[in-house]
C-alpha cells in the first residue's frame, strides 16, 4: 500500500482476526481460511505503517486509539491489533 487511497481518502479493509475468542468464547473456532471476518478503516499513514479506526467496538477511545496501526511484517502482510487481539489485512476495498 503506497497511500491511504486515491486522493488521500479513507480505505475500508477486511481483516482476518487470529484469536478464536472472538468467536463465541472460542466454541466455534477461529477463521483460519484467510478470509475477512471484520472490517476497519485505514485513515492515514504513520511513520511505520497505517493508522486504522475500528468501528466494531463499544469503546470509541479504543476504536480510535493511536496504537491501532497496521505494520508490514516479515511475511509481507500487514498486521495490527485492536483490543490487543492480532489481525491481518486480507481484503482491500477500492475507494474511487
Amino acid at each position: 500500500m503506497q497511500s491511504c487511497g486515491s486522493g488521500g481518502k479513507k480505505v475500508i479493509v477486511g481483516v482476518q482476526r487470529h484469536d478464536i475468542t472472538y468467536w463465541n468464547g472460542g466454541k466455534n473456532g477461529g477463521n483460519n481460511a484467510g478470509m475477512a471476518d471484520h472490517f476497519v478503516s485505514i485513515d492515514k499513514p504513520v511513520s511505520d505503517g497505517y493508522h486504522f479506526n475500528d468501528p466494531g467496538t463499544l469503546y470509541p477511545y479504543k476504536g480510535t486509539s493511536p496504537s491501532n496501526v497496521f505494520r508490514l511484517g516479515n511475511n509481507g502482510l500487514y498486521t495490527g491489533s485492536s483490543f490487543g487481539k492480532p489481525m491481518t489485512i486480507s481484503w482491500i476495498g477500492l475507494n474511487r
